[in-house]
């Protein structure tokens, strides 16, 4: 009689390579201004990831304009890569045809016939996201982005869940999604908290953004995490500090 039962499946373990890393793309959303303090402050942010992500050996993907934040991360990481002597192009800009707003030379640039095209490349082509400021634009970025984690980790066999990491001086974009939570019952529970993380934009925020980076593309690889690196995620996501504001 033929066992009809599902053998043991056991996750394969892939190297850590250059390769692995090159391939490991992190979103950058935010502010498209330069002028208020907060827009500065996100720009200086960007260049600071960028420069980071990079020396890490992983890329990084704008929305391909050449203003505020896409601008500043895409420049920042090309120069970096040259640095470094990376040959691959360490910058993957998603614009819109008819608009000739590219970020820098080295980029890869990658045109999309419409808004909603080109946001799906940055969703479905990249490991991670992060948000740097931003208003009403980056905001419905950043729920987007929730979203499209929250559906893609309905199915049984569910794939490894990649961060979103929000970085904000004013406090808006966290209000934003704690008045969203008070209003939804089901996306309090949602899992998706889980990999959601807050920062304001103040001192430690680049060292804890760079780690929880490194951490996920370590899962990404199939690497168990230590009990120290679990806990650092539990105690910086969303759905954990929630909780202590809710209470």
């Amino acid at each position: 009689m033929i066992n009809q039962e599902r053998p043991e499946t056991h996750e394969i373990e892939m190297e850590d390579t250059p390769e692995q890393r090159a391939a490991f793309h992190i979103s950058i959303f935010g502010t498209g201004g330069e002028k208020t303090p907060e827009d500065q402050a996100a720009v200086q942010h960007a260049e600071q990831l960028a420069r980071d992500v990079v020396g890490r050996g992983f890329s990084i993907a704008t929305g391909g304009f050449d203003v505020g934040v896409m601008k500043a991360a895409t420049r920042a990481a090309v120069e970096e890569g040259k640095k470094r002597g990376r040959t691959e192009a360490v910058a993957k800009g998603f614009t819109v045809e008819g608009i000739e707003l590219l970020p820098a030379p080295g980029a890869e640039i990658v045109k999309s016939k419409t808004l909603i095209e080109r946001f799906g490349h940055l969703i479905d082509e990249s490991q991670a996201y992060v948000v740097l400021g931003g208003r009403f634009g980056t905001i419905g970025e950043m729920i987007a982005a929730i979203d499209a984690e929250l559906v893609r980790m309905m199915p049984k066999e569910k794939p490894k869940p990649r961060p979103i990491i929000i970085v904000d001086s004013t406090g808006e974009h966290l209000d934003t999604l704690l008045a969203t939570l008070e209003k939804d019952p089901r996306m309090r529970e949602a899992e998706v908290l889980r990999y959601t993380y807050y920062f304001a934009g103040v001192k430690g925020w680049d060292e804890y953004t760079g780690r929880i980076i490194e951490l996920y593309y370590k899962q990404s690889l199939g690497k168990t995490l230590s009990e120290d690196e679990r806990a650092l995620l539990e105690k910086a996501n969303l759905k954990t500090r929630y909780d202590v504001y809710a209470k």
